[in-house]
C-alpha cells in the first residue's frame, strides 16, 4: 500500500500495520514521519525499539535472530532498519523478502528507512514484498511553487498568523532546507506570539539558512531559472565549495544535454539515452525543456564554455571561474544568443 507524508497521522489511527519503508532525500519529512510511526508503536504498548544500521559487512541475520528472541519488556517490538545506501544487495534483498513473509499484524513491526528509490527499485521484489506486507511511504522534497503554503501551514500549527509576504519572504530565506524551517518556526513561535507574522519579522530574525548544492544550481538552470541559479553559485562561492564539483556537475549536464540535442536533430530515439544516463522520470520533463532551448550550435559553445571553466579552473587559464560558472548558467537557463558572444569575450 502507497502512502503520502501528510497522510500517516490519519493512517495510524486506524492502527499500525506490521510494515514500513520511508523512502526519500528530505530528511526533515523522513525523520518526522518515522517518529510518528515510532511514537504510534509504542502508544500500542510496543516498549522494545531495536535499531539497525545496514552498512559494509552487515549481518542480515541479526535482524531475524533479534527478533525470534524473547523480550523482556513485551511479545512486540519494533525492529527499526536503516539502510543508507538505499542498496540492500543480494543477501538484504533475501532477508527484507523473508522478513516481509513473516510480517502479521499484530507482530513485531518493522520500520525501514531509505534515501529515495527510483521506479526500477521500487519494482524489484524486495521492494514489492514490503508494499505487499503493510506501506510504502514516499517522500518528494516540497516543490518551490508550493513551499509557501507548506510554510504557511506549519506556521499557524505552531500557533502564528503569518501574511502571505511573511510566508513568501521565509521561503526565500530557507529554500530547499526544511530542517532550517522548522527551527525557524520554533524560533518565530517563541518571538511573535499572539500577533500576525510580517515579512518585516522574516528579514529581521530569520538568518538566512538556505542550503544550496550542485544539483540544485543545475536543476535551476535547466528549469530556466537564471536568477536562483546565480543565487545559489553566489551561496556556493561564500561556501568556498569545491570548484572541481560544481564544474564537474555542469559539464555532465552539458554534455548529456548536448547529446540529446544532437539526437533529436537527427530523429532518434532520445529514451536510450535518458536510460543509459539514469535520469529519472521524474527529471525527464526538466530535461527535454532545457535540451530543446539551446540550438545544437548553442550547446556546442556550452561545451566549449565547460572546456574554459575545466582550464580556469585547473589554473591554465587566467581568469575567474566563477565568472564562468555564471556566464554557463545563464547560457542554460535563457539560451540567449548575446550571451555566446559575451562568453567568447570574457
Amino acid at each position: 500500500m502507497r502512502l503520502k507524508p501528510e497522510s500517516i497521522q490519519q493512517h495510524l489511527q486506524s492502527g499500525l500495520q506490521p510494515v514500513y519503508l520511508v523512502t526519500g532525500d528530505e530528511p526533515l519529512t523522513v525523520m518526522e514521519t518515522s517518529q510518528a510511526i515510532r511514537d504510534s508503536a509504542r502508544a500500542a504498548g510496543i516498549d522494545e525499539r531495536l535499531v539497525f544500521d545496514v552498512d559494509t559487512g552487515f549481518d542480515w541475520d541479526s535482524i531475524g535472530s533479534g527478533s525470534d528472541n524473547l523480550s523482556l519488556f513485551s511479545s512486540r517490538r519494533l525492529l527499526d532498519v536503516r539502510v543508507p545506501s538505499g542498496k540492500p544487495g543480494r543477501e538484504g534483498s533475501a532477508a527484507l523478502r523473508e522478513l516481509a513473509s513473516r510480517a502479521e499484524p499484530g507482530g513485531d513491526v518493522l520500520l525501514i528507512t531509505m534515501p529515495r528509490l527510483d521506479k526500477r527499485t521500487l519494482a524489484t521484489a524486495w521492494a514489492k514484498a514490503l508494499d505487499q506486507a503493510g506501506v510504502v511511504i514516499q517522500v518528494w522534497p516540497v516543490a518551490l511553487n508550493r513551499l509557501p503554503g507548506w510554510l504557511d501551514q506549519r506556521m499557524r500549527a505552531a500557533g502564528l498568523s503569518p501574511e502571505p509576504a511573511a510566508c513568501r519572504a521565509l521561503a526565500n530565506r530557507i529554500e530547499g532546507n526544511m530542517l532550517a524551517a522548522a527551527q525557524e518556526i520554533e524560533k518565530l513561535a517563541l518571538l511573535c506570539q499572539g500577533r500576525s507574522v510580517t515579512a518585516a519579522d522574516i528579514e529581521h530574525l530569520v538568518a538566512d539558512s538556505a542550503r544550496f548544492d550542485v544539483y540544485r544550481l543545475v536543476d535551476s538552470a535547466l528549469a530556466g531559472h537564471a536568477g536562483r541559479a546565480l543565487r545559489i553559485a553566489r551561496s556556493l562561492r561564500s561556501e568556498d565549495s569545491p570548484l572541481p564539483v560544481v564544474a564537474w556537475a555542469l559539464t555532465r549536464e552539458v554534455r548529456l544535454l548536448s547529446r540529446l540535442r544532437a539526437a533529436l536533430k537527427r530523429g532518434a530515439n532520445l529514451q536510450p539515452i535518458l536510460r543509459d544516463n539514469q535520469v529519472w522520470d521524474s527529471r525527464k520533463q526538466l530535461v527535454d525543456r532545457a535540451m530543446r532551448r539551446l540550438s545544437p550550435q548553442q550547446w556546442s559553445g556550452a561545451l566549449a564554455g565547460c572546456a574554459r571553466l575545466d582550464r580556469l579552473v585547473k589554473g591554465a587559464e587566467a581568469g575567474d571561474p566563477w565568472l564562468q560558472v555564471d556566464w554557463l548558467l545563464v547560457l542554460i537557463a535563457t539560451g540567449e544568443p548575446a550571451l555566446g558572444r559575451l562568453g567568447r569575450a570574457h
